[in-house]
């Protein structure tokens, strides 16, 4: 775990972020009563933990704490089991609740999605999600590479949705797919965050992914579609010239969409 200040300007930024992110969803082909949907969000507890200064806690428990008032009627599993600590209690109620839920957008992390389906599949005693949540249209995921997951995630499924890419880092909103079909995720650029871009090369990184004094940056301006770059980014939380830990590819120079490459260094999953 890594402790990051999330300061109110973050929580702005993130909040029109995800505004933006809900506004692309007019580029989609869906129906006019799709919009009056549910959306389910997997994520960590609201209730935070205080040590007599300062709370801390999961960001996307910090960021559904401050959801705006009128996407409280869209919001699902609510208040109160999004305050539930104990992933294993938190699951169980939602599973508990499902069927009466109208679910068209889920977001989460593939794993975590996999196993709620799973187990409200094995509960209901029903083939797929679609049997319990049959206006289901749209996957948003983030945090890892889909692909893995994404055969033994459509068995799951009734029939075909739209998967949309997103980058909500714990640092802040770095990116969303914002067109159909788009091999990229577009940066949001005027959001809070500034961005640098390192190219991962022997010049500027040794060789175990370490960043190298006074390493040569650019700026969005100047980067192209062959290099690969280490992000540096400055926050409206504090953060300057930070280094996030992800490499990227830019698919479109001109509408700055990028892909997640990999990493600066490498660690082992106990998973």
């Amino acid at each position: 775990s890594k402790h990051i200040p999330v300061t109110k300007d973050t929580i702005k930024s993130i909040r029109r972020g995800s505004v933006q992110q809900i506004l692309a969803l007019a580029k989609y082909e869906l129906s006019s009563d799709f919009y009056q949907k549910g959306i389910l969000m997997l994520g960590g507890s609201t209730h935070l933990n205080y040590n007599g200064t300062y709370y801390s806690g999961d960001l996307s428990g910090i960021t559904t704490i401050s959801i705006p008032f009128w996407f409280q009627h869209f919001y699902k599993p609510g208040r109160r089991i999004a305050r539930e600590r104990e992933w294993n209690n938190k699951l169980d109620e939602m599973v508990l609740n499902a069927k009466s839920w109208d679910i068209g957008i889920i977001c989460g992390v593939p794993a975590w999605v996999q196993i709620l389906f799973e187990k409200i599949i094995a509960f209901h005693n029903v083939k797929t999600i679609h049997d319990i949540w049959p206006n289901l249209e749209i996957y948003i995921w983030g945090g890892v590479v889909f692909k893995p997951y994404k055969k033994s995630f459509e068995k799951l499924l009734g029939r075909e949705i739209k998967y949309l890419e997103t980058y909500l880092a714990s640092e802040g909103f770095i990116a969303f797919q914002k067109r159909p079909n788009s091999e990229g995720i577009q940066l949001l650029i005027d959001n809070g965050i500034f961005f640098e871009f390192v190219p991962f090369t022997s010049d500027n990184f040794d060789s175990e992914g370490t960043i190298l004094s006074n390493p040569t940056s650019f700026i969005l301006s100047e980067v192209d579609n062959q290099t690969e770059y280490a992000i540096l980014i400055s926050t409206c939380s504090g953060a300057w010239r930070y280094l996030i830990g992800d490499t990227i590819k830019f698919t479109d120079v001109e509408k700055a969409e990028i892909k997640i490459t990999g990493r600066t260094k490498l660690f082992l999953s106990l998973c």
